[in-house]
């Protein structure tokens, strides 16, 4: 037995004492105090491992999910948009008619602009593309391309073979031949509709046939403006 009769010493000795009882308690000793720490670091080391390792993982993996998700947005949905915007504006349309002759031919892939007459007015000679009441099927009436030769307002005379509007006989260096068969006594063309004709006069069904007539301008859907097939041929087309 050690016995203290200094003062110093026993201080020192009561300062250990309370580091020990310390360490003690933070550990939550029981029969093994220092088995007890070692255990507690040990676990705390092992969930930092594991949150360490799983945590970027999972994060990696949910920003490759949305990654993806957002690739398969930009390949499918942004296209499509960009597509029926355009159809808003233009309507690509394939001839399979003779009635344009020679100034459009069959399979001639032409663009028609839709808002054209929103955005500005009709004019003498230009190309429409229409819905008329000559049927395709039982279900889909027929699309026409013709030319508009008379506007509202305006009046149409053929005879002889010629053609006149408003009294004066057309220069018609576009047509098919230099003849316009079916005389058509002078009319006045009505409000909201034009007279139109094919450039292949001999053989084309337009205005001058009553199941054509005048044609009214809510059913054109626009006028064509260029040609993008055949190559040799491409440009505008009046």
């Amino acid at each position: 037995m050690e016995i203290i009769d200094n003062e110093n010493d026993k201080n020192e000795v009561t300062e250990i004492s309370r580091a020990y009882s310390d360490e003690n308690s933070n550990c939550d000793s029981g029969k093994n105090p220092e088995s007890s720490c070692e255990n507690n670091n040990s676990e705390k080391e092992i969930n930092d491992d594991k949150t360490a390792n799983e945590k970027p993982t999972d994060k990696k993996k949910k920003k490759s999910k949305k990654s993806e998700a957002v690739e398969w947005a930009k390949t499918i949905i942004i296209p499509v948009i960009i597509a029926l915007l355009i159809l808003q504006v233009v309507r690509p349309t394939l001839v399979q008619q003779q009635s344009m002759l020679p100034t459009v031919e069959p399979n001639d892939y032409l663009i028609v602009y839709k808002l054209a007459y929103k955005l500005g007015e009709i004019k003498d000679g230009d190309i429409i593309v229409f819905k008329s009441d000559l049927m395709l099927d039982e279900n889909h009436n027929k699309y026409l391309i013709k030319r508009v030769i008379a506007k509202e307002g305006e009046t149409i005379q053929i005879t002889d073979g010629k053609v006149y509007v408003n009294g004066k006989q057309l220069d018609e260096s576009y047509i098919n031949g230099d003849y316009t068969p079916g005389d058509v006594p002078l009319t006045t063309v009505p409000q909201g509709c034009v007279f139109v004709m094919g450039d292949n006069r001999p053989n084309s069904t337009d205005s001058r046939d009553e199941r054509v007539g005048f044609v009214t301008t809510d059913r054109i859907m626009g006028k064509v403006i260029v040609r993008l097939f055949p190559f040799s041929k491409i440009g505008s087309v009046y």
